[in-house]
């Protein structure tokens, strides 16, 4: 009799019930894993959607901002809530907007606030709008251009300074403020006290910028400018004549103008007597028979003064064009704010 004994292999079904246990235990797994990379993934698409419509909701914010910016340009005033932006695709309006005063500002300050239906957002953003004065970059003389004419043998003086030069002076304050800039020397000219002539080596002509602002060459809402009280731009065809618009004022030196003609155009601004303020042809020419500008003439071309043309050079009607004929509006930079009603 032996006292050893031979082992037996557990049964078949005991075998088969560990392998699907241990089946259905990976199975288990593998669905938590697959469920967990689908929840991180959808969270991340979440994320990422509401990302994208925040920033979205921001962009169209500071849209209306912009919007409200540019009526303050045109029409500085407060405003009730009204809207400002166009319709989206789901229906909604991009916003509504208004003005307020901001009280010991002068009137210098607005508070601009743009807001969306509820069901769109329910911030509401605002910033403080600043206004201001500007003007065109003009050079400070009495006048500039190719050449001036006038007709042979007349005894009114051409043009007539702001005051005598210094003596040995330079620059501000010695009389180059009544300079009259020219390409072609003046023939005979008869010239007031304080009046210098110096060479111009090339014909002027405005500022592209300048020039592209006044003849609508920006978009509509990227202007940053408007003109003030007594400032018209007149879009020209070269080799055309333009006439001095009518009803602009001019007529006293508290009610200056700022004529400004772009394209080629000649201006003919004959007869018209006393003309308080400034005139600016871009790449054209001047006629002043019969009228006496009390400012500054600032031509690429000729300056035909005729008969009985004259200029007074003054600068403080000059400072006034390229100081203040312009309105401005800005958004305070750090003023945006964003929050609940």
């Amino acid at each position: 009799m032996s006292c050893g004994g031979r082992l037996r292999a557990p049964p078949l079904g005991r075998q088969g019930g560990s392998a699907l246990l241990l089946v259905v235990f990976a199975c288990i797994a593998v669905a938590v894993v697959i469920q967990a990379i689908s929840t991180v993934i959808l969270c991340a698409e979440g994320a990422v959607i509401d990302e994208y419509v925040g920033r979205k909701r921001l962009a169209e914010k500071d849209e209306g901002l912009a919007a409200l910016r540019q009526q303050a340009l045109t029409l500085w005033e407060p405003r009730g809530w009204g809207d400002v932006g166009q319709a989206d695709g789901l229906g909604h309006e991009t916003g509504e907007g208004a003005l307020w005063g901001i009280p010991d500002s002068g009137g210098w300050t607005l508070n601009a606030a743009i807001r969306q239906a509820p069901a769109v957002s329910r911030l509401t953003a605002s910033a403080c709008l600043e206004r201001g004065r500007d003007g065109v970059d003009l050079p400070l003389a009495a006048a500039v251009a190719e050449m001036l004419t006038a007709t042979p043998g007349r005894s009114v003086p051409w043009v007539e300074g702001a005051g005598a030069p210094l003596a040995g002076g330079d620059g501000v304050g010695s009389g180059l403020e009544s300079a009259i800039y020219v390409v072609h020397a003046l023939g005979q000219p008869l010239l007031g006290p304080g009046c210098t002539e110096v060479a111009l080596a090339a014909p002027w002509r405005l500022d592209g910028g300048w020039a592209d602002l006044g003849s609508g060459g920006r978009e509509a809402g990227e202007a940053e400018l408007s003109p003030g009280a007594g400032v018209v731009w007149v879009e020209g065809r070269f080799g055309r004549s333009e006439t001095l618009p009518e009803g602009i004022g001019g007529q006293n030196p508290d009610e200056p103008i700022l004529v400004l003609v772009t394209g080629g155009a000649t201006l003919d601004a004959r007869d018209k007597g006393d003309v308080y303020g400034v005139l600016v042809v871009d790449d054209g020419s001047l006629l002043l028979d019969g009228t006496i500008v009390h400012g500054a003439v600032l031509v690429t071309g000729r300056i035909d003064l005729g008969d009985s043309g004259r200029l007074i050079y003054t600068p403080s009607i000059l400072r006034w064009a390229t100081d203040r004929s312009l309105n401005r509006v800005r958004l305070v930079p750090g003023t945006r704010a964003e929050g609940m009603e």
